[in-house]
């Protein structure tokens, strides 16, 4: 039921949830789930992301 659930959710929801505004808000809660990764990783991965979806976007729509 997840794997459903994550695969239905559109590439903006998971770019949108890398956000820097939710570094503080929602973040925290998955510490857990990563346990190797840096505080370093958020802002880290939310500009590649954000650019490989202008990418995406801008190939789907050409």
């Amino acid at each position: 039921m997840l794997k459903q659930l994550a695969s239905a959710l559109s590439f903006g929801f998971w770019r949108r949830l890398l956000a820097s505004q939710y570094k503080t808000k929602l973040w925290p809660d998955f510490e857990g789930a990563f346990p190797h990764a840096s505080d370093r990783a958020l802002p880290t991965m939310e500009d590649p992301v954000g650019r490989l979806r202008k990418f995406r976007n801008r190939i789907a729509h050409h």
